[in-house]
């Protein structure tokens, strides 16, 4: 995502942007969510409880650093998830239930 003429970071946050104001989810889980990029789109006034998940523990202290305090249902794990077929991609807005499986950065 370093690479400023793909601009990926910024189409990434865009598209958070749009599902966040489509949606307006009261939960939020965000599957390998780096160091957070679209999060400042989220309203911790409607989206009451944000579960991020990335398998790199950098990324989260970096995200945790950034986030907590402007998202106080904000709830970071560190697990690696069930890989997708190569070259599919995903995005989901859907949260229904925790997990007990990886470990938590409080």
């Amino acid at each position: 995502m370093a690479l400023p003429e793909v601009c990926q970071a910024q189409a990434l946050s865009r598209l958070m942007s749009l599902a966040l104001a489509e949606y307006t989810p009261a939960s939020l889980a965000v599957i390998g969510c780096t160091t957070g990029n679209g999060f400042e789109h989220i309203d911790p006034i409607h989206t009451r409880r944000v579960v991020g998940i990335d398998i790199n523990p950098d990324y989260l202290a970096i995200l945790k650093s950034r986030f907590a305090c402007k998202i106080p249902g904000l709830k970071l794990i560190e697990a690696d998830t069930v890989p997708l077929k190569r070259g599919k991609s995903f995005f989901a807005g859907f949260y229904k239930k925790e997990t007990t499986t990886g470990r938590e950065h409080r």
